[in-house]
């Protein structure tokens, strides 16, 4: 038997010769269901929502045998709009869908994704086989896709929730960052440039501004990319912003071209305790990506935060200052106190007393009392005068006159020419609404004669022994209120028994909350009263009639009061 003989029972089919190039055989075509499971299988493989619609949309047009097809997606809003075009479709995607108008677009068939009253979308098709399209295939395939896309929405909503908290949560450490940055800033400088500094590195912003501003203090300016000029522009077109704006939203975009300032930039108002005191300009983000409604939100709320601080630095500055203010005032008080008197001069036969409360810290009011020699006698000038207005401008010329009078005594032989002469020197060197009255008097003790000079100043009341009264008046307007000189010398003898009550306005003009004047007619009574006891006890009476009298009510100007009483024969009563 020859070895190469095949086996008998061996029953392999022969190898055709060239067996190892032939041509595989044909596989058996996909049945639906098979069709079906793959499209269910892509389906499944992504939750990209315009990826799940091409393949539904796909899926659809194989099942049906549709030449051509459209998705269209329905929004929350209730708005539908085309998502995926295939084939011959008069139609782009991102236009409105309306189903019972599809037929107008060469698509009559349209199944709904999902329930019928409220799909999450349409397939819209052309004409294929009318029974495949209602296949329970299609019908499962469209169904599951329903639910493929609920979880791809709702996947995209948690997306979107992320992103937003992701927003909120860099929104809030900005926001704790700038706080502690705020808590060791006092400088108002320093907190506009760290908002700046926030407000930049938040949104990446190449370009800002930003301005404040409060009466009695220096504006602050600081910008990047913009000008004051710019700023001051738009501001005018805003005068009365409470939110953050963007800016040509409203379509007028012109005038910001003109500025030089690009549409979109956002305007933000510094806004504490209802009162616009800055503005905050943003030019637009890093590659031009708008600002959203939270970046708006975001940007008013850091802005707010920066007002009140703002606000509180400058509070601060004011009370600092007028801490240094009161300070001051306190050593000009103390200055101004060591000017009156220390004792008045009293001659023998004689009682005197004074007495000065001033409106505020510092004052007007002036009282002096000065022993002296004239024509071989000893003589004694005593003066009360009231320099118009308050506080330290009042207290400078006062101290001023007080100067001027004492140099004057020794160089001028009347009170009409020290008057006179007085008057010159304040007129050339004070302004126009400053100017003094005054009542000088030069009393001869040992006779009781006594000349004196009256310029535009309160009356002063003699009362006499015999409880007649006198108002010594004279002719001659305020020291330095004009050039001319109008001051005149006037005489008035003194009795034994006689009270001279010299004061200022602030006696006879002290109101209470009715608003009625102390008046002449209440001091008279009160001399009247008291005219048996010493100057000091006359003082102190006229002093607490006035408080009486005004009650709650506020001291408006200052109070100067002098008694000068001729002692009658006898001793005084306590």
């Amino acid at each position: 038997m020859d070895s190469d003989a095949s086996p008998p029972n061996d029953t392999r089919p022969p190898h055709p010769a060239g067996a190892a190039n032939a041509t595989p055989l044909p596989s058996a075509p996909e049945t639906p269901v098979g069709q079906l499971l793959r499209g269910l299988q892509e389906l499944n493989a992504t939750l990209r929502l315009d990826d799940i619609c091409q393949h539904l949309l796909a899926m659809a047009i194989a099942q049906s045998g549709a030449a051509s097809g459209l998705f269209a997606l329905r929004h929350a809003s209730g708005l539908t709009q085309v998502n995926v075009v295939q084939g011959a479709v008069a139609i782009h995607p991102t236009q409105p869908f309306r189903p019972e108008s599809a037929a107008e677009l060469g698509l009559p068939i349209v199944l709904p994704v999902g329930d019928a009253l409220q799909p999450y979308g349409y397939v819209a098709l052309s004409d294929g086989h009318a029974a495949a399209s209602n296949s329970p295939y299609l019908q499962v395939l469209l169904g599951i896709g329903a639910s493929v896309i609920s979880s791809a929405l709702a996947h995209q909503e948690s997306q979107q929730l992320n992103e937003k908290l992701n927003q909120r949560l860099q929104e809030l450490r900005a926001l704790l960052d700038f706080g502690r940055g705020l808590t060791s800033v006092l400088d108002v400088d320093e907190i506009v440039q760290l908002l700046a500094l926030t407000l930049a590195g938040r949104w990446a912003i190449a370009r800002y501004a930003v301005h404040t501003w409060r009466e009695g203090h220096d504006d602050v300016f600081r910008a990047r990319g913009f000008t004051f000029a710019q700023l001051e522009a738009i501001a005018s077109h805003y005068p009365h912003i409470t939110e953050a704006v963007l800016l040509g939203q409203d379509g007028s975009l012109e005038w910001l071209r003109q500025l030089g300032v690009p549409p979109g930039s956002m305007l933000i108002p510094l806004r504490s305790n209802e009162r616009t005191i800055g503005l905050v300009l943003c030019g637009l983000r890093l590659r031009n990506q708008p600002y959203s409604q939270e970046d708006l939100e975001f940007g008013l709320t850091l802005a707010s935060r920066a007002a009140g601080a703002i606000d509180n630095a400058w509070f601060v500055d004011e009370a600092l200052r007028a801490r240094e203010i009161e300070r001051e005032l306190a050593l000009a008080a103390g200055i101004q106190q060591d000017l009156f008197p220390k004792k008045m001069p009293i001659p023998p036969g004689w009682d005197v007393a004074a007495r000065n409360r001033q409106a505020r810290q510092v004052g007007g009011d002036y009282f002096d009392g000065m022993a002296l020699r004239r024509d071989g006698g000893d003589k004694v000038l005593y003066v009360v005068s009231d320099v118009a207005g308050k506080g330290i401008g009042s207290a400078l010329l006062m101290a001023n006159m007080q100067a001027t009078l004492r140099a004057l005594l020794d160089h001028e032989p009347t009170l009409e020419s020290i008057a006179r002469e007085a008057n010159e020197l304040l007129f050339a060197s004070t302004p126009g609404n400053r100017y003094a009255t005054a009542f000088l008097l030069l009393l001869d003790p040992a006779t009781g004669e006594a000349d004196f000079v009256n310029c535009a100043h309160n009356q002063p009341l003699l009362l006499r022994a015999s409880d007649a009264q006198e108002w010594l008046d004279g002719p001659g307007l305020a020291l330095g209120l004009m050039k001319r000189s109008t001051q005149q010398q006037a005489h008035v003898a003194i009795a034994p028994g006689d009270i001279l009550v010299i004061y200022t306005d602030g006696v006879s003009e002290a109101v209470n909350l009715a608003d009625e004047e102390f008046g002449e007619q209440r001091l008279l009574e009160i001399v009247r009263q008291l005219r048996h006891l010493s100057a000091r006890t006359i003082v102190d009476g006229i002093f607490q009639a006035i408080e009486y009298h005004v009650g709650d009510a506020p001291q408006h100007d200052d109070i100067t009061l002098m008694v000068v009483k001729r002692n009658p024969d006898g001793a005084l009563e306590a």
